[in-house]
């Protein structure tokens, strides 16, 4: 995989992270980018990006000179929508090396993804992008943003009555919904055991336990990854088996503003502190929902 960039300076390429070099290379452009104090641990990165999904994660780089100016990973995930399985791809590990800012790296790189992935088949790509790569996404690559929606749910029977539906759909006909035991998989490999979970017969909940401070009072948190149930009850099992499991004083929720499975939870208000969600269709359908939730991102 490999192609010309619109400048006459520099190429991409795919790179194989398993090499040490490229992948020395590849942690010191993000030392550079990020202004860090250490590099990465070798191996991270490949192993980061590394899932089982039916095709090949990857990362596109862009050489000047045999140096490694910029790079971008992709994330391979399976998605089912209507029964037919397609494969979407997460931007993350963006850098740019601030001596080749302004060379249109980070498009130019972005471009041909969109350009190989589109023959190649795949579904879509999608991020949270952070505050600095957000607007190129949607004004100069095309991408469509969506909201973050957050909710928060006490670990009170009271509150649990309040902001949970008493019925909502499984899987409407319009949702593309990510392959969750593939995630929980990846995720658990990165993480161990901290990445948690509870099962009701073929239904389950995922997450992590954070511990945050306010007020001078320490709280734990179940942050959830993602959700996927087949029964409409099911839904009130795994939330009442995550607080009588993991005893966390609340359950935290951020979602794409287009997932289905918001439709089963109450009071949604916009992510104070996330950029949207950022879609872009190679092989889809049109007018489908995003069953996107934290759990999806490489910072989760």
């Amino acid at each position: 995989m490999s192609g010309k960039a619109d400048t006459i300076n520099y190429t991409i390429e795919k790179a194989d992270l398993g090499d040490p070099a490229t992948d020395l290379a590849v942690r010191q452009l993000i030392k550079a980018a990020f202004n860090e104090e250490e590099m990465r641990p070798q191996g991270l990165i490949h192993d980061n990006i590394s899932s089982n999904a039916s095709r090949p994660s990857f990362m596109l780089v862009a050489r000047e000179n045999g140096a490694i100016i910029g790079c971008d990973a992709f994330i391979a995930n399976d998605f089912y929508l209507d029964g037919r399985q397609y494969t979407g791809y997460q931007v993350c590990w963006t850098a740019t090396h601030p001596d080749h800012q302004g060379k249109k790296v980070f498009v130019n790189i972005i471009n041909e993804a969109k350009r190989v992935l589109a023959n190649e088949g795949a579904g879509f790509l999608y991020a949270l992008p952070n505050d600095n790569s957000c607007p190129i996404f949607v004004k100069k690559l095309g991408f469509t943003e969506f909201d973050s929606m957050y909710t928060r749910i006490m670990n009170i029977p009271f509150f649990k009555s309040l902001y949970l539906q008493p019925y909502c759909e499984p899987v409407p006909a319009n949702a593309l919904v990510i392959d969750e035991e593939q995630l929980f998989a990846h995720k658990k490999k990165q993480k161990g055991e901290n990445v948690l979970r509870v099962d009701i017969s073929d239904s389950f909940m995922w997450g992590k336990i954070e511990k945050r401070k306010k007020y001078g009072l320490t709280f734990h948190i179940f942050i959830v990854g993602g959700i996927r149930f087949s029964q409409p009850e099911y839904v009130r099992g795994l939330f009442a088996a995550v607080f009588k499991k993991y005893k966390p004083g609340f359950i935290e929720l951020v979602s794409c503003k287009l997932n289905t499975t918001n439709d089963c939870i109450k009071k949604w208000k916009k992510a104070p502190s996330l950029n949207g969600f950022i879609y872009h269709n190679l092989n889809m359908p049109e007018n489908i929902r995003l069953n996107l939730m934290f759990g999806a991102v490489d910072v989760f």
